[in-house]
């Protein structure tokens, strides 16, 4: 039970991850845009 539990929460979990590193870079481009600028 455990097994298959933490088997299908690892795709959702690596999915968060894509989407707040995704976000990170955009602010990171903005806020180096913005001191370029």
């Amino acid at each position: 039970m455990r097994g298959g539990g933490s088997r299908e929460g690892r795709p959702m979990f690596f999915l968060g991850v894509i989407a707040l590193s995704r976000e990170a870079t955009e602010m990171g481009a903005a806020l180096f845009r913005m001191r370029g600028e």
